[in-house]
């Protein structure tokens, strides 16, 4: 795996260093690894999303809803 050098701020070290300490990680690559992987999982989320909203827009308004009958569902959950 190719290495590359990084600039962290003084605050994220510290907070690296404890993850370590306290065995949340074994090392500073597993920190990165998982920060990276919540990025990626947080980009799917926001795209599904998205793609949800563009569905919704596409599919037109709505017909025969009746929201006094929608509300009442909504409050015996």
């Amino acid at each position: 795996m190719p290495k590359i050098s990084i600039q962290i701020d003084p605050y994220f070290i510290d907070f690296m260093e404890r993850k370590i300490a306290d065995g949340s990680y074994k090392d500073t690559e597993e920190i990165i690894s998982a920060g990276l992987r919540l990025i990626e999982k947080e980009e799917d989320k926001i795209n599904a999303l998205r793609n949800a909203i563009r569905e919704g827009e596409e599919s037109g308004i709505a017909k025969d809803f009746d929201a006094d009958s929608y509300l009442a569902l909504l409050k015996t959950l």
